[in-house]
């Protein structure tokens, strides 16, 4: 269930609020 929230929150976050990943380019 670790890897599964991270990746979820990872993706979800990066399109939602891209605050931790904000050197992508997936944003633009």
């Amino acid at each position: 269930m670790k890897i599964t929230s991270f990746k979820n929150k990872e993706e979800l976050g990066d399109r939602h609020t891209p605050k931790k990943q904000g050197n992508i380019t997936r944003d633009v």
